[in-house]
């Protein structure tokens, strides 16, 4: 028997984490094509890149969240992005290169990651 509460829960967080990713990546591009101060060519393209990536990784979520029977190996790339991302982001505030506004999104990603992990362990449960 499925838990229709679960279940609407999980697309709701797809669904959420959709929109947050949409809306950084988008926030983000646009900025960036007024302030990009310092970045070296090689940089502003891996920035872009970065950014479309983000967008990308929102039209997943998107997919995930309209049907969460299918797409778990989507779920689990992203888990492991989503962790890369709380690393290297920390990593860069160690070093200097970031700020703790980057950490915080680095903390989001990782919040999300886990609650996708918590997706997939549960799943069968349903």
């Amino acid at each position: 028997m499925i838990n229709l509460e679960r279940k609407d829960y999980y697309k709701n967080l797809f669904l959420v984490g959709a929109i947050f990713a949409l809306a950084v990546g988008i926030i983000f591009f646009i900025l960036f094509l007024f302030y990009n101060p310092g970045l070296t060519p090689v940089g502003q393209v891996y920035n872009l890149f970065f950014r479309a990536f983000t967008i990308l990784n929102g039209i997943g979520y998107y997919i995930v969240s309209r049907d969460i029977t299918k797409n778990h190996g989507y779920v689990f790339v992203a888990i492991i992005g989503k962790v890369m991302v709380f690393v290297f982001f920390l990593i860069a505030f160690i070093l200097s290169i970031f700020s703790i506004i980057e950490v915080i999104f680095g903390i989001i990603d990782l919040i999300f990651a886990i609650l996708y992990a918590e997706f997939l362990i549960n799943f069968d449960k349903i």
